[in-house]
């Protein structure tokens, strides 16, 4: 039977989403370009079956978060670069639409989760190589190198990244629907592992190891599983013990008092702009104090996700970001597994983002670039939220594109 224009769209746009997902860490300009591609397929599903996202409970506080980004742009002390932040949050709010318009059964969950965690691991092999490369071809000062993702870049950001996916991995490990074959959870784990120890990211890492202890916790995962995590821990032991690069890496570059001044800064900048900010992307703006009483420096983020909103986005950014987190966090736990429901692999993945993203938001800017579009894809995959915003397909029409991701 031949399918409609809705089932040919509908089949583009899942080919598109999982060829971006592939794409999202490695290639900046390929990310652009599938984003808006997938972007225009879905709007032009929409207008065929005239159905429009439904604006209500998480959606609605994306919507808000928005629309805060937006009225910081008007006010902005350089529009330009506020709208490219408000671009920023568009690219990654979008694919909560997108990810939750097919969120439409437990199959598709899991191909999803499956791309998410096999793209990460490829991006890891790419930046272990690279690392590698760097050490022994170009031999570059050891102290310089840390793992990064392609299209992340900076090795915190990077970090970040690979601790979401990192925990995406080790929850699709213990399930055997999502991954049939073991040995490509493992092998996928153990790169995402690995990358996640060489960005050095000290946040990210003690997060993520906070997080996996969560997991391992409410699961029972397979023995080599916490084999692997205890390989972890003693090649992470060693490591620090047997490298004195490592160890000023850890203990002494960077420290929290560089931090407070960043954030006292945004805390002055509320006060004096406390409605609007100094617009999306302007933290640069913010003048830091530096020892000399005339002399200031700048700093392009607030290295943490609250302040930022707080300087950049004024008192309703910073009010509207924190009900978008507690807003994800409720529907998070409503996935909790009980006797009457729940799913366990959608709970402990979604979970394990939104405390990357929340924690370590306490020392970093988490929520926007290539961070923020994975967790707004995996929020889309919350089954039961507002991001489901589509009305169910006809069975007819739901069995020509189901496993188009696969």
């Amino acid at each position: 039977m031949r399918m409609t224009l809705s089932e040919q769209l509908l089949k583009w746009e899942r080919h598109l989403l999982a060829l971006l997902i592939y794409v999202l860490p490695v290639h900046e300009a390929g990310k652009n370009i599938l984003w808006g591609i997938l972007v225009s397929v879905w709007i032009w599903r929409c207008l065929v079956e005239k159905k429009w996202p439904h604006v209500g409970g998480m959606d609605l506080r994306i919507c808000l978060w928005l629309a805060a980004g937006m009225w910081s742009c008007w006010f902005a002390i350089e529009p330009q670069a506020g709208w490219k932040g408000l671009w920023d949050m568009i690219r990654a709010a979008m694919l909560f639409w997108i990810v939750g318009s097919h969120n439409r059964s437990e199959e598709i969950r899991h191909v999803i989760i499956r791309h998410l965690v096999l793209s990460t691991a490829l991006a890891s092999m790419i930046a272990i190589f690279q690392c590698v490369w760097s050490l022994q071809v170009l031999k570059t000062y050891p102290p310089n190198v840390h793992v990064e993702l392609r299209s992340v870049g900076h090795f915190n950001q990077s970090g970040i990244y690979l601790a979401m996916g990192w925990l995406v991995a080790l929850t699709a490990s213990s399930e055997r629907r999502v991954f049939v074959r073991p040995w490509i959870a493992k092998v996928t784990a153990a790169l995402i592992g690995l990358a996640l120890l060489g960005s050095m990211a000290r946040s990210a890492i003690a997060v993520a190891g906070f997080a996996t202890v969560i997991i391992l916790w409410k699961s029972r995962p397979p023995r080599w599983v916490v084999r692997l995590l205890i390989l972890g821990v003693v090649v992470m032991v060693a490591g620090f013990s047997a490298s004195s690069t490592i160890r000023n890496r850890v203990l002494f570059r960077g420290s929290l008092s560089n931090r407070i001044a960043f954030w006292q800064s945004a805390l002055d900048m509320a006060e004096s702009r406390p409605w609007t900010g100094v617009g999306l992307n302007n933290f640069r703006n913010l003048h830091l104090q530096t020892i000399e009483p005339w002399n200031y420096g700048t700093i392009d983020h607030a290295h943490n996700l609250y302040f930022g909103a707080l300087g950049q986005m004024g008192v309703p950014g910073a009010i509207v970001l924190l009900a978008l987190i507690s807003s994800s966090g409720a529907a998070i736990w409503k996935q909790h597994p009980t006797p009457n429901g729940g799913d366990a692999i959608v709970f402990c993945t979604a979970g394990g983002v939104w405390l990357v993203i929340t924690l370590v938001g306490l020392s970093n800017t988490t929520l926007h670039h290539e961070m923020a579009m994975f967790f707004f894809m995996v929020m889309g995959l919350i089954p039961g939220t507002d991001a489901r915003v589509m009305n169910a397909m006809e069975p007819s029409q739901n069995k020509s594109g189901e496993n188009t991701l696969k």
